[in-house]
């Protein structure tokens, strides 16, 4: 079996203390990890979703992992609004998990 690759990313934090070139650079990481999954741990935004469309649209552009992209809610995003975040990953093509294991 050969071995798995796996890419994890968290604690994003879009907002107006992050540059946008830190979110670039991070999702360029993410390309380049040539991974079989990425996983995306939560804490998307800083204190509103107003930015999550920073990370939705760059999660859109990365290639689809042959076993796909997870994400899951982190503290700053339950404290935003998590619908929000959530349906933007979502349509970005990520499977957002709530309560639940693949």
């Amino acid at each position: 079996m050969p071995p798995l690759r796996i890419a994890f990313a968290s604690d994003l934090h879009a907002g107006p203390t992050t540059h946008p070139t830190v979110l670039d650079d991070g999702f360029a990481a993410l390309a380049a990890a040539e991974a079989d999954v990425i996983l995306l741990g939560g804490d998307y935004v800083f204190l509103t979703a107003d930015r999550i469309s920073e990370i939705a649209r760059r999660l859109a552009q990365l290639p689809r992992p042959r076993l796909g992209i997870f994400a899951v809610m982190g503290n700053h995003d339950l404290w935003a609004d998590d619908a929000a975040i959530a349906a933007a990953l979502s349509q970005a093509g990520a499977r957002v998990l709530v309560n639940e294991r693949v």
